[in-house]
């Protein structure tokens, strides 16, 4: 009997320990979530800055949003026109990278990793009707698929 009440006991503390060591690994989960959101947020944050940045180093690009900002673009076309080809091209190719931004937070938003924020979705407008006047309509499918679907999402948070 004195055996068999031991492993009882010994069975209990195992099994206790197992309980123990899962909440561990629970909390620890947790805590890890929490890190890779706040990584998430800080790489989110490092990508703006730079963009921000590259502008603001850019002559070039300064003096294309300079030009842009004054002619009332996108509602004014001629603004864009007004450009030489290479401020052209340096646009679009500034456009494209603000397109891919914008598209990785939605996409992280749809995935659950990000809050959802209204913010990127104004932007993703915005971009689509600035791509459309300088690349022609319809050239932009995958980001108006996140935006649809990301729309929903707001939708069912009520928000």
């Amino acid at each position: 009997m004195n055996l068999d009440s031991l492993n009882r006991w010994l069975t209990l503390a195992a099994n206790i320990g197992v309980l123990i060591g899962l909440l561990l690994l629970v909390a620890e989960l947790n805590q890890n979530s929490d890190l890779m959101r706040a990584q998430i947020f800080n790489e989110r944050a490092a990508q703006g800055i730079e963009q921000f940045m590259v502008i603001a180093d850019s002559r070039e690009l300064s003096e294309i949003m300079s030009t842009l900002d004054n002619g009332n673009w996108p509602e004014d076309v001629s603004s864009f026109t007004s450009l030489t080809p290479s401020q052209q091209s340096q646009y679009r190719w500034y456009l494209r990278a603000e397109r891919f931004r914008i598209e990785n937070l939605l996409y992280q938003q749809l995935m659950g990793i990000l809050e959802l924020d209204s913010g990127p979705l104004r932007s993703a407008h915005g971009i689509i009707t600035r791509h459309e006047i300088v690349n022609g309509a319809g050239g932009v499918p995958r980001l108006r698929n996140l935006i649809e679907d990301v729309e929903e999402l707001h939708l069912e948070a009520g928000l």
